[in-house]
């Protein structure tokens, strides 16, 4: 807030002292306007006699320096540009550099700079292996609850899956865990939904827990007496990723959440996550079973292909997990998916998805 109150106070400095200089080059071009016409009416009354040389005039009592009517316009021009000079410099208050990379033999640091309202821009840039070894294609997994916090916000899609691509964004969050986003190989859209699209720009969020120290107070409690030594991915390193998959239902995009390795490569041992404090023993609530929705895209209500009701009515947020046509909230049907992958509201109708390849299946609730 402070640099915003300085670089305001900068601005509205800048735009008086461009006032005033524009006053001053009105009057300077002003002065110019009289100067020449002063001239040439003395030129013209007296005569307008020159010297041989024509550097000067007769003006009825002396001689005087015949002055180029451009001259007098030069001080105007001078203090335009001295004005224009201002403003680029006003233009460039404030700016600065949005990343930075340092290299070493051993590692890299990155800083990456982030919209995600749960990143910690307290936090030091992760330290990133300078290299791991080309992976085993084995999936190497463990507890999907360990060192979670609130596992309730996650709804688990499979326990153990491995992807593969290439690191795209790294960043610390509030909860001490990184977001290591990764752009996915051909082929495995599947593990996406419209959220990693809008949301993450078409990437698979891939979150080792418990790297930093959680700064998040309901985060805290998951990572005590544990740091994840799981060795990091560089940027634009192609790797496997294995881990849980799950819908992430705070933020709607998928996750594998958390990744026990990076090609293989897994750190120390998970110790089983400690349940928070409270002042009286409560049973551990039960995490949420798997749920088949038969190919269907992971989603809140469990709208499925399996079969069930027809849906005329989605919830609003249906678009945030599914891929819409532009014309869905206009459908006046059950919802259906075109051959394309997209889905509609014009189930039942004449003509429906024809601007889609045509009519593939129903969507249903259960």
């Amino acid at each position: 807030m402070g640099d915003l109150i300085v670089l305001a106070v900068k601005a509205v400095a800048g735009l008086f002292w461009l006032f005033f200089q524009g006053i001053r080059l009105a009057g300077l071009a002003l002065g110019g306007v009289i100067g020449v016409t002063e001239q040439l009416v003395r030129q013209r009354s007296s005569g307008a006699r020159f010297s041989p040389d024509r550097r000067y005039w007769w003006n009825g009592s002396r001689w005087v320096p015949a002055r180029h009517p451009i001259a007098w316009l030069i001080p105007g021009g001078t203090a335009l540009l001295l004005v224009v000079a201002l403003g680029v410099c006003i233009a460039n208050i404030g700016s600065s550099p949005t990343a930075t990379v340092n290299t070493s033999s051993n590692e890299t640091v990155i800083a990456t700079p982030s919209a995600d309202p749960e990143a910690d821009p307290s936090a030091l840039p992760p330290a990133t292996a300078s290299s791991l070894p080309a992976s085993n294609g084995k999936a190497t997994c463990g507890d999907p609850h360990a060192h979670v916090y609130s596992p309730d916000r996650l709804q688990l899609l499979a326990s153990c899956v491995t992807v593969n691509g290439i690191v795209d964004v790294i960043r610390t969050e509030a909860d001490g865990d990184l977001h290591v986003l990764v752009r996915l190989d051909p082929g495995q859209d599947k593990y996406l939904n419209a959220k990693n699209i809008s949301a993450e720009n078409g990437d698979l969020v891939t979150e080792p827990v418990c790297v930093d120290t959680p700064t998040q107070a309901d985060a805290i409690p998951a990572c005590q007496g544990y740091r994840n030594t799981l060795p990091i991915p560089a940027l634009d390193t192609h790797v496997a990723v294995s881990g849980a998959w799950v819908l992430d239902l705070d933020h709607g995009w998928m996750e594998i959440h958390p990744v026990f390795a990076y090609n293989g490569v897994t750190g120390a041992p998970a110790s089983p996550a400690a349940p928070p404090p409270s002042p009286s023993p409560a049973p551990l609530s039960a995490a949420p079973a798997a749920v088949n929705l038969c190919g269907a895209p992971a989603n809140p209500w469990s709208y499925t292909f399996c079969g069930g009701n027809l849906i005329y009515s989605p919830d609003p947020g249906f678009c945030s997990y599914f891929l819409c046509i532009s014309s869905f909230p206009n459908g006046t049907g059950y919802v259906v998916q075109c051959v394309d992958g997209k889905f509609s509201k014009s189930g039942g109708h004449t003509g429906v998805c024809s601007q889609h390849g045509g009519f593939k299946r129903n969507l249903y609730s259960p």
